[in-house]
């Protein structure tokens, strides 16, 4: 059940922040157009691995709040794919003007005890 994972306030600060929210779309690709992405034969890409840790392990919440927004993923992503393909690889995002960056993507589940 989402209720015995999230915490409350935690919760409540995702919603806040969702209902101030401008109008906007986002997308994050996992190079520029026309230029290759890597990644390790038989384990996919550098960009879904790190997307994934970055959502899944919470590595992309850089102020520790618990809630992961669009500017943090895209930091996170770019910062480790480019790192691991030595900057053959530079992710990149598109949004419209509305897009605010601290748009809410993700709520991560309270630490286990």
């Amino acid at each position: 059940m989402l209720g015995d994972k999230i915490d409350p306030k935690v919760l409540n600060e995702f919603n806040r922040r969702r209902k101030g929210i401008k109008k906007g779309i986002a997308y994050i690709t996992s190079n520029k157009a026309g230029f290759n992405s890597y990644g390790i034969d038989g384990r996919g890409g550098y960009f879904t691995e790190y997307l994934l840790k970055g959502l899944e392990e919470g590595l992309a919440d850089t102020d520790q709040d618990k809630i992961i927004t669009v500017d943090e993923i895209f930091t996170y992503v770019k910062t480790e794919v480019s790192r691991k393909a030595k900057n053959a690889q530079v992710p990149e995002i598109y949004h419209n003007l509305e897009l605010d960056m601290e748009l809410p993507v993700m709520l991560l589940p309270k630490a286990k005890k």
